[in-house]
């Protein structure tokens, strides 16, 4: 039997270098998105305790002076926060935009794969006909070989 050998290998195994690609791309950008949530974690923490502090300064009667640096903590911790949800929306659009192409990178080795795959049975076909005739010619010669020795033994 004769070795397969497609064409494409050579494109199949960069398709597949590229989808490696995509897929690192991809968990860089996650890692990005948990430190941007874990980011809008922490100024929410930061805003809590701020609005804590300024609630227990307020009560305890300490000067308007005192009360506005707290407050000013306060807005810079809101400020903060919605930085942070800002490039969460950033990150995960751009997740969703390297999803896409991770998606692309697929489908693309994928068709490949498939015509490969295609290519292999067409070639596996081919060769078992081959080796049927091949068969099929043994196969006559010795029906051949033992009619005429049928014969050389009938006039004999």
């Amino acid at each position: 039997m004769r070795r397969f050998r497609f064409r494409l290998d050579p494109v199949i195994r960069l398709r597949g270098f590229d989808l490696d690609r995509c897929r690192r791309e991809m968990a860089i950008v996650e890692g990005e998105l948990t430190n941007a949530v874990r980011a809008v974690d922490a100024a929410r923490s930061d805003v809590e305790q701020a609005s804590a502090r300024l609630v227990e300064r307020a009560r305890e009667g300490v000067p308007a002076g005192d009360i506005t640096v707290e407050q000013q903590a306060l807005d810079a911790g809101y400020r903060a926060m919605e930085v942070s949800r800002q490039r969460v929306v950033d990150v995960r659009e751009t997740l969703m935009s390297v999803r896409g192409e991770v998606a692309a990178a697929h489908a693309k080795l994928r068709s490949l794969e498939l015509l490969r795959d295609r290519a292999f049975e067409s070639h596996k076909r081919a060769e078992l006909r081959l080796e049927q005739r091949e068969l099929d010619e043994v196969a006559s010669r010795i029906k051949n070989r033992a009619v005429a020795l049928v014969r050389a033994e009938g006039e004999s």
